[in-house]
């Protein structure tokens, strides 16, 4: 049986709302999980990738699940694995010959896109890769779950 994924997208300025964010993904991960869903990628390292990482957490310890994080290069700084308990699988799309920042991003971003069943986004503030990547998906008639 094929695994189905999703994909986490968002951006959230203020660090005060973690908590809340929080809960509020966490009963939509467990909603998601009912439905078959048991793969989730993250992309980045902000306060919603934390707030999605700290309530996948909780419902991986009942629930077969697998989190990916999605980079945009194929390295890993040591910062970045301060969660890497949390993290089953990192995964780098982009070829090295892709030597641009913007470019890296698309290509990423595309790469979850095509291999995602949906996309579950939140944004309290403006993201031009966020945007992008919501808006292709809407284009490529992928279902969206928007959280806000």
């Amino acid at each position: 049986m094929e695994r189905k994924s999703c994909c986490l997208a968002g951006y959230c300025k203020n660090y005060s709302s973690l908590h809340e964010l929080k809960l509020k993904v966490i009963d939509k991960f467990a909603e998601l999980v009912l439905k078959g869903y048991s793969v989730f990628y993250i992309l980045d390292y902000g306060v919603f990738d934390k707030a999605c990482m700290l309530a996948l957490d909780k419902i991986k310890k009942t629930n077969n699940i697998k989190i990916v994080r999605v980079l945009v290069s194929n390295v890993i700084w040591p910062e970045y694995t301060q969660t890497g308990k949390l993290i089953d699988e990192y995964y780098c799309p982009n070829s090295y010959y892709v030597s641009y920042c913007s470019e890296r991003t698309y290509y990423r971003n595309m790469w979850v896109l095509n291999n995602s069943d949906v996309i579950l986004c939140y944004f309290d503030d403006f993201s031009n890769g966020y945007f992008d990547l919501i808006m292709t998906a809407r284009d490529e008639h992928k279902p969206i779950i928007y959280l806000n």
